[in-house]
């Protein structure tokens, strides 16, 4: 990969971070939440024999051996994306006994009717001396933490804010704001609307979220989630001559738009086929995405730059064009936008900001 200034990276990312502690409600700052970059380790002993982990060693029945492990719950099982396609034939011959969750990490995935079971194995587990289990998903945050939390609820009779402040101890956990909720009617079975269930999730809801669904960060430029995103009546009332979905495609986290679909709106369109993952190479979109936002506003146009969150990646193509076409250094568009909106580029996105800096510094100088 081509050097980037760790100096500017660091500045960046902890800029960011250090907005999101102070925003977070009051009653957990500063530091209650470090993510969302993720934990600092693989994998933490979060509670006596329970291993909560990502997806790093998930699938090495040796070294699970060699840290004690008699027990494996895949909370992210399966041959998707963001999934272990893991079962109990892969550790049967390491002696591991296994315990496989189908979830996805969406708010409307309905993980609750594994909390018994998943708790009932992890209990059956721990009743032996020296018994450990690997709880995991992909990044060890949401599905395996909230299988946890809901087994400390369910075996050792904590509630919900116990568990959580139990497991956030040891591991900066974030499971998503469905899993939360699913968790407080645990907590108050027999409730829709659980009480206490607000302050609950808020205690981890920030900074999962930008308050408000889109944000004009530049003039002229809209950062915003998927929310109106295809509603072009709406998008029209915004004054939205020109969309660019960054998340463009039919996959988990894709909005499924194009060009015919704003045709007859009279909305330009350009669209971005990204993943929000840290390994994906958002690099070969920052030109092509610069031009389309420049020849935009040249005409007066406002542009709707979008993903599914408008956090991530939507957030990284405003970035990019302020760099490329307002020659902004990469800490003073950071600045710009997030004094509008709440976002958050991931790692390697950021990284590779860092990068096009770098060059575009060479470039102009």
């Amino acid at each position: 990969m081509t050097e980037y200034s760790q100096e500017t990276f660091d500045e960046v990312k902890g800029y960011l971070q250090e907005r999101r502690d102070a925003d977070a409600p009051k009653p957990i700052q500063p530091n209650a939440f470090r993510l969302p970059l993720g934990p600092r380790n693989n994998f933490n002993e979060v509670y006596p024999g329970i291993i909560l982990g990502n997806h790093v060693c998930a699938k090495d029945p040796e070294k699970l051996k060699k840290m004690g492990v008699s027990h494996v719950v895949n909370c992210a099982q399966g041959s998707k994306i963001n999934q272990i396609n893991t079962d109990a034939d892969h550790f049967s011959e390491a002696g591991i006994d296994f315990f496989g969750i189908k979830a996805m990490n969406i708010s409307t995935c309905d993980i609750s009717p594994h909390f018994v079971p998943a708790a009932d194995f992890i209990n059956a587990a721990l009743i032996a001396d020296g018994n450990k289990v690997y709880v995991h998903c992909m990044e060890g945050i949401s599905r395996s933490s909230t299988i946890v939390i809901a087994f400390l609820m369910i075996k050792r009779n904590m509630t919900l804010s116990e568990a959580a402040t139990a497991i956030r101890a040891k591991r900066e956990i974030f499971p998503n704001t469905g899993f939360l909720k699913q968790l407080c009617i645990l907590n108050n079975p027999g409730t829709k609307t659980p009480m206490g269930a607000q302050p609950t999730v808020m205690m981890f809801q920030f900074p999962v979220a930008p308050r408000e669904n889109y944000n004009e960060v530049y003039p002229g430029i809209i950062i915003g989630d998927k929310v109106c995103s295809k509603d072009k009546g709406q998008l029209k009332a915004l004054g939205v001559t020109h969309v660019v979905n960054c998340c463009q495609g039919i996959k988990l986290n894709q909005v499924d738009s194009d060009a015919a679909y704003f045709r007859d709106a009279g909305i330009d369109f350009h669209g971005i086929k990204a993943l929000d993952h840290s390994s994906y190479n958002m690099t070969p979109h920052f030109s092509a995405a610069a031009k389309f936002i420049e020849k935009a506003l040249k005409s007066n146009g406002k542009i709707y730059v979008h993903c599914s969150m408008g956090i991530s990646r939507s957030a990284t193509v405003v970035l990019a064009f302020l760099l490329l076409k307002q020659n902004l250094g990469l800490m003073e568009a950071v600045k710009t936008i997030r004094a509008k909106r709440e976002v958050f580029p991931n790692e390697g996105f950021i990284r590779q900001l860092c990068i096009l800096e770098k060059k575009h510094s060479i470039l102009v100088k």
